[in-house]
């Protein structure tokens, strides 16, 4: 039960990390294009 709840705090946090460095590209991205 512990492993399982770690593992899913892990993907969710995961998620999150990825859209922050989506939404990191879009930002650079964008004042690139300026």
């Amino acid at each position: 039960m512990g492993k399982y709840k770690t593992e899913h705090l892990n993907k969710l946090y995961c998620s999150f990390c990825l859209t922050d460095l989506i939404s990191n590209e879009i930002e650079h991205a964008e004042v690139e294009g300026e």
